[in-house]
């Protein structure tokens, strides 16, 4: 039998271990959040604690949902930013996870089970961080352009193949009409529904006033030019690249049934960042269940 002294070391050494890990994790989450703004530390505090609770009293980690709403109402971007970063630090959670039983493993340390741990969470992190970087990589080419002035258009049609494929997905940025030259390619209002982009072939400055531009167009793959030449103030931008194929995927996530698809997805991966602790939680209850349900033993004569 240990010493009560030995067994009293242990219990504080690991308490301190466990508080350790806890501060390290808040001040990983306040990382997350600085990206915006700069949180408030005793309110990240407060609902840390708020969803560990709830975590200790509920199944499948309901806490870090409360967590991420408790946070969201102290913060400026709100709750679903504050979700968001919920969502990375569970993800990183997984990673850590995974590189600790890989390091395990390449110790020696363990068996069969360590080794079957490590794949899994390897595998789990892996295929994680794909459909992550996937996300990321789309929200990045279909909306987080616009922060560096960048805005999306979908070529609906041919009349300027071979430049722009039907299909791709045209980036175009806010010009001075008065810089425009003949042979530049413009995204332009046709109609009050209809976006447009051709090449300019004539430069017509208005008789009465020379700050007045209109811009004959005309598509590469048409054999006639537009027949009403485009007012400067109609000029959206100059194409400066796009991307083949990417509008069919922009249209298809902007209306149903593909939006349902999107949200789907979306749903799917937060789950998936959440599986490892859901399985956790399903085993223990199986665990708890068996030794329960254990059949008496049957007498003989």
């Amino acid at each position: 039998m240990q010493p009560f002294g030995t067994i009293l070391l242990l219990l504080l050494s690991s308490a301190a271990l466990v508080l350790l890990g806890h501060v390290f994790r808040l001040l990983r989450w306040e990382q997350f959040i600085r990206i915006y703004e700069y949180p408030q530390r005793r309110s990240l505090l407060r609902a840390m604690a708020g969803g560990y609770a709830v975590n200790f009293l509920l199944p499948f980690h309901v806490g870090d949902f409360l967590r991420a709403a408790l946070a969201g109402r102290k913060m400026k971007t709100g709750t679903g930013f504050a979700f968001a970063t919920v969502i990375m630090d569970r993800f990183l959670d997984v990673w850590v996870v995974a590189l600790l039983f890989g390091g395990f493993r390449l110790a020696g340390l363990g068996g069969a089970a360590v080794l079957g741990a490590a794949r899994y969470y390897l595998v789990f992190a892996l295929l994680l961080a794909a459909a992550l970087v996937l996300v990321v990589l789309l929200a990045v080419a279909l909306v987080g352009v616009r922060l560096v002035g960048l805005n999306t258009y979908v070529v609906l049609s041919g009349s300027m193949e071979p430049t722009y494929h039907t299909g791709s997905l045209l980036y175009v940025k806010s010009v001075d009409p008065a810089d425009l030259q003949v042979g530049d390619p413009i995204t332009f209002m046709l109609n009050e529904d209809t976006v447009a982009t051709h090449r300019i072939i004539e430069i017509l400055p208005d008789q009465e006033d020379s700050s007045v531009l209109r811009f004959r167009t005309q598509g590469d793959a048409n054999d006639a030019p537009d027949g009403t030449p485009v007012h400067y103030k109609n000029v959206i931008g100059k194409p400066v690249f796009s991307v083949p194929y990417l509008g069919y995927f922009a249209n298809f996530v902007q209306n149903p049934p593909g939006l349902y698809f999107a949200i789907g997805f979306a749903v799917v991966l937060v789950l998936l960042v959440f599986l490892p602790d859901l399985l956790d939680d399903s085993d223990k209850k199986g665990k708890g269940k068996g030794k329960g349900d254990g059949a008496a033993p049957t007498a003989h004569d």
